[in-house]
């Protein structure tokens, strides 16, 4: 999980500095490169959390199925919390839009850095 994380900031910030180097060293450049890839990152996480949310769905019906089948075996907990932690995680980027986190995001990225104060 560490070599995930510390890999995807090597990729991140080498991705930063090549756009820097690519064109011309602009901070506003560089500022709407890392904007738009805090876009798409945001996007992929929503993504995430649509597939997580019913992947975590899927395993509270073979939970409760397993729960019919014997009771001793897997408890009725376990199937409502399995489900609740699926309708928070599913619910989650729908209450991202609706509270406007994201569209704050997706206007800074398109915004010119030159026109911010």
């Amino acid at each position: 999980m560490k070599t995930i994380f510390y890999c995807s900031i090597i990729l991140i910030m080498s991705s930063v500095l090549s756009s820097a180097l690519a064109e011309d060293i602009n901070m506003s450049v560089v500022s709407t490169n890392v904007l738009s890839m805090t876009d798409m990152l945001s996007n992929l996480i929503f993504g995430l959390c649509y597939v997580v949310g019913i992947t975590l769905a899927f395993m509270a019906l073979i939970f409760f199925r397993r729960y019919r089948q014997n009771p001793a075996e897997t408890t009725l907990g376990k199937v409502f919390w399995t489900l609740l932690l699926a309708i928070v995680i599913f619910i989650l980027p729908f209450v991202a839009r609706t509270m406007s986190i994201y569209q704050t995001m997706e206007n800074a990225s398109e915004q010119s850095p030159s026109a911010v104060n």
